[in-house]
């Protein structure tokens, strides 16, 4: 079973290229198969997932809306040799801004999810984490 959700969670992994518009149905459907990733190497029971998920997708809406914040900054993406000294700096500080942001809401929902998860448990989701990523940019490079 466990390996069945696996597979099906990379085969999701290709609804990530055509997710790159503003799609809401195909973001969804990433994001069911993120879930079911997730679950399934981190091995959490129906108790811990009750617990987990509320917790986890706060975390990302806060870090979605970290990054978008940096977006709004950087974009429209403008060639360096058009860009003012200040304008480079602006956006160099608003990068490092992020990256603090993000760092402190990793920080601080690591807390939140040790209420819920074992230590273990935290180690096997930032592993699976960057495993889903990686299959995704696998996928977006075979396109």
């Amino acid at each position: 079973m466990k390996k069945l959700v696996i597979a099906i969670a990379l085969i999701g992994c290709q609804m990530v290229v055509y997710s790159q518009g503003r799609n809401p149905e195909r973001r969804e459907q990433i994001e069911a198969q993120r879930s079911a990733y997730i679950t399934s190497r981190v091995g959490l029971s129906a108790d811990e997932s009750r617990s987990f998920w509320p917790v986890y997708n706060k975390m990302r809406d806060e870090l979605d809306a970290n990054r978008e914040n940096y977006l709004k900054v950087i974009r429209p993406r403008v060639p360096m040799d058009s860009r003012s000294d200040a304008e480079i700096k602006e956006a160099m500080e608003a990068r490092f801004k992020m990256e603090e942001d993000r760092l402190r809401i990793e920080r601080r929902y690591q807390q939140e999810f040790l209420k819920v998860l074992s230590i273990r448990q935290l180690g096997k989701l930032y592993q699976a984490e960057e495993e889903f990523k990686k299959e995704v940019l696998k996928e977006l490079r075979r396109r």
